[in-house]
């Protein structure tokens, strides 16, 4: 398995988690 591979499949595991963190967020806040 290649380094680059690794790093950015951790990369896109952190932009999917961002975005669904400020999706529960948000709607936390809205109830």
């Amino acid at each position: 398995m290649n380094d680059t591979f690794f790093t950015e499949f951790i990369i896109l595991a952190g932009v999917v988690g961002a975005i669904l963190a400020f999706l529960i967020i948000r709607r936390w806040r809205e109830e």
